[in-house]
């Protein structure tokens, strides 16, 4: 199974929406671009643009691009066949890297990454990048596993989650974590930071706010 492929099975698990969703749900729904970075086969933008966001989903792989675009196009028609008056989803997907966002000047309101830090070559680095592109007033959303995920602990969890999924990322982390760094990020223009534990404390994900613009050059 290619990557691709595996993390388009992974994204179906119940858990693994389930905790996504409760991550998406941490940034107010306020609508404006939202900018979702290593986006994989898309389900935080797919999320993202059910909650009413102008929904991009960049990623520099083209196999990942194509089962976004694929998921998103087999979502949509089961929802035209179900409901007479289904729309197309408003996520959109497009081949990029973080360093092309950062090159090109793109901004959005909401800047998210889910699992994507940890395998940066230099996690700092591409944390601080993921942070310029973020809008005055906006927000960054991280989505990374805590130290806690370990192939043991996936296996003890896994009963109550239901799914072989939470197993194979536990064997695939082993206790991989960058949530230190992300504990630890302040950046001068900081205005707010939360964290929240999810999947049992086995997943986290940590919500900054940048201060409006006015509050930049005081």
């Amino acid at each position: 199974m290619n990557g691709a492929r595996f993390f388009e099975w992974l994204q179906s698990a119940d858990f693994y929406r389930a905790l996504h969703g409760e991550a998406v749900a941490m940034v107010p729904a306020t609508g404006g671009r939202w900018l979702d970075v290593g986006c994989g086969p898309g389900l935080v933008t797919r999320l993202a643009a059910a909650r009413g966001f102008e929904a991009l989903g960049v990623d520099p792989s083209a196999a990942m691009v194509e089962a976004a675009d694929t998921r998103r196009d087999e979502l949509a028609g089961k929802r035209l066949l179900s409901t007479a008056t289904g729309a197309h989803p408003a996520a959109r997907f497009e081949q990029a890297s973080l360093d092309d966002l950062v090159a090109s000047g793109a901004t959005a309101h909401v800047v998210s990454a889910a699992s994507l830090v940890l395998v940066l070559p230099k996690p700092r680095a591409g944390l601080e990048a993921l942070w310029r592109l973020v809008e005055p007033n906006g927000h960054l959303l991280v989505i990374e596993t805590m130290p806690a995920l370990t192939f043991t602990s996936a296996v003890r969890h896994a009963q109550h989650f239901g799914d072989l999924g939470l197993v194979l990322w536990g064997l695939a982390r082993s206790g991989r974590s960058v949530a230190p760094l992300l504990d630890a990020f302040r950046p001068p223009d900081l205005a707010s930071s939360a964290h929240q534990p999810l999947c049992a404390g086995l997943v986290g994900a940590w919500s900054f706010t940048r201060r409006p613009s006015q509050e930049l050059h005081p």
